[in-house]
């Protein structure tokens, strides 16, 4: 793995791990995307288990990233990215 991809993963990773008011959240949109890459990448690979791993990890983040009292509000680019997740669900129900 190299570093930027590594860092680009971690920075992703607390984004969505540690969303708190002031983050916006096209930018947990963009994390997420990020984070969708790397399930697109193992079922590229041919390891679906851990691409729907990877999907049931970034859809729970999605959900703790925009929930509660303190959180941002979802944005039609949340939306656009869980419809994203959706459709590789069913992509990988497929396969």
């Amino acid at each position: 793995m190299s570093a930027d991809y590594a860092s680009a993963h971690a920075a992703a990773d607390e984004l969505l791990t540690g969303a708190t008011t002031g983050v916006y959240p096209q930018d947990i949109a963009a994390a997420g995307w990020g984070l969708l890459l790397r399930c697109e990448a193992y079922h590229g690979e041919g390891d679906s288990a851990l691409a729907r791993g990877g999907l049931d990890e970034l859809e729970q983040r999605v959900d703790a990233a925009t929930c509660g009292d303190d959180a941002p509000r979802e944005s039609s680019a949340v939306g656009r990215l869980r419809g994203d997740i959706g459709d590789w669900r069913v992509r990988l129900g497929r396969g």
